[in-house]
């Protein structure tokens, strides 16, 4: 469920199989990078991302500076990287269809569980499922999309342009958008999000019939749809929670090679199951 929890939130995920291609580990500058660096935000709590884009890979940041998800831009493939247990998992489509027979093994037995227990305790444990799940099913018609161009903004110094969101036709936040192309990285982040999407679509058609909470619907489908890049985005979630992503800045400053790498000594997780 662990590694289902890391799709969720970082896909939250269809590519060819594909070997391996590593950079050496070493401190040289990967030609042509830049870093992009946003602000997440949800309700109280606040969490910096950078995305380093380089001409051959995308790797995604957490705050420490690691990375957390590799791209390989020709190939399409993603890697997530747990640097806790110092192991990655290609998300290529073979490996894709062995982490959903895991993800639906640890549901059947987490659900047989729950249908064991005593009424009472069993409707707590339907609650906390949910709660971890994602909350409840939301409804098919709810997919977001959005709406015309409206009036200009900007982020980082960018200029974007604001659309309206909406889900089931009720208003849901806004975004402003800016074409890749008109931002460093932009292009290889749009490429990151429609790699994600993919994945993540194909991960929900072999889940659905154990996770229709978590996978109903692909939240990156209507962004990659789109076709620009979010660079503020303005959400009123389920949860009654108020959530917010913006970028802060665009640096094109050289980023180390082994930024794009998996590090020494990390084993494939799949390897292992």
């Amino acid at each position: 469920m662990e590694c289902f929890a890391t799709m969720r939130l970082t896909l939250l995920a269809t590519m060819s199989a594909m070997s391996l291609t590593m950079l050496p580990a070493s401190t040289l500058a990967a030609p042509g990078s830049s870093t992009l660096e946003f602000d997440q935000r949800v309700g109280a709590r606040s969490e910096r991302l950078r995305i380093a884009v380089s001409p051959t890979h995308v790797a995604v940041l957490n705050e420490a500076g690691q990375a957390t998800m590799l791209y390989q831009r020709a190939s399409r493939l993603l890697i997530l990287l747990d640097h806790g247990g110092r192991t990655y998992r290609q998300l290529d489509r073979p490996h894709l269809e062995r982490l959903a027979v895991e993800v639906n093994a640890a549901m059947r037995q987490t659900r047989a569980r729950i249908d064991s227990l005593p009424p009472a305790e069993r409707a707590r444990a339907e609650g906390a499922l949910a709660e971890l799940l994602g909350g409840p099913p939301a409804p098919a018609s709810e997919m977001l999309s959005f709406g015309a161009a409206a009036q200009g903004g900007r982020a980082a110094g960018i200029d974007c342009r604001w659309h309206d969101m909406r889900v089931g036709g009720a208003a849901a936040g806004r975004v402003c958008a800016a074409e890749p192309r008109r931002v460093p990285g932009g292009e290889g982040v749009l490429e990151l999000l429609g790699a994600m999407s993919e994945a993540y679509g194909h991960l929900s058609r072999l889940t659905a019939a154990q996770l229709p909470a978590v996978l109903k619907g692909n939240p990156l489908l209507p962004v990659v749809k789109l076709g620009q890049l979010p660079l503020l985005m303005q959400e009123q979630r389920r949860d009654g929670e108020r959530s917010e992503s913006r970028l802060l800045s665009v640096s094109e400053a050289p980023v180390a090679a082994s930024v794009f790498a998996i590090p020494a000594g990390f084993r494939d997780a799949f390897a292992e199951t």
